[in-house]
């Protein structure tokens, strides 16, 4: 199951933490109803803020987090969300630019679309990078999928089976073909060549 964290800032657009949140949750919520033998969701969710306190969104309307970021234990995904206005409070807050480039130091993919890519940019991350925004969201999923999928085969014992399980995917065989269309490798071929074990 994928931890999935979407930050909440003040003066977000509530649609960028919720809408996410809504969309994970019910594709969790449908793989259930399809596979009612299957008893793990497809994500962990979780709202986040930079004190553990709500947030108010440009709207007026108030976010209630599920945790503080230092409180975050382990994520896979983080999700920042659009903000609507001055960013400067949010630019110059070098406690939470820091914590995204750890975040991303841990391995955590780092999400942001529209003015919720200025924080990224602000941890220097983004330097001499291409934007990405032409990638449809399958797609994009995908490529998550199979992100997580390399870390675990490179980092890990487990056994491929165990780790494309744990990508979200149910049908091995489909999981495998796409494996190698986008890395040019068969999981197990991969492993052989990145593991960090013998």
């Amino acid at each position: 199951m994928m931890k999935i964290g979407i930050l909440a800032l003040e003066n977000c657009m509530q649609s960028s933490v919720t809408g996410p949140f809504d969309i994970l949750s019910v594709a969790s919520f449908e793989k259930k109803r399809q596979l009612p033998d299957e008893k793990t969701d497809l994500f962990n969710l979780v709202i986040i803020t930079d004190d553990g306190l709500p947030v108010t969104c440009f709207n007026g309307l108030k976010l209630e987090p599920h945790m503080k970021k230092e409180d975050c234990d382990h994520l896979d995904i983080l999700f920042i969300p659009v903000v609507f206005g001055n960013l400067k409070p949010i630019l110059s807050n070098r406690d939470l630019i820091g914590w995204l480039r750890a975040q991303n130091k841990k391995g955590v993919l780092l999400c942001a679309v529209c003015a919720g890519v200025f924080p990224v940019a602000e941890t220097r991350l983004l330097d001499k990078r291409k934007a990405t925004g032409d990638t449809p969201p399958l797609e994009y999923f995908q490529h998550l999928r199979i992100g997580k999928a390399r870390t675990l085969l490179e980092q890990t014992r487990e056994s491929v089976d165990t780790i494309i399980y744990a990508t979200g995917y149910e049908d091995l065989s489909s999981f495998r073909r796409l494996f190698k269309r986008i890395t040019g490798l068969s999981p197990t071929a991969y492993r052989k060549k990145f593991s960090l074990y013998d």
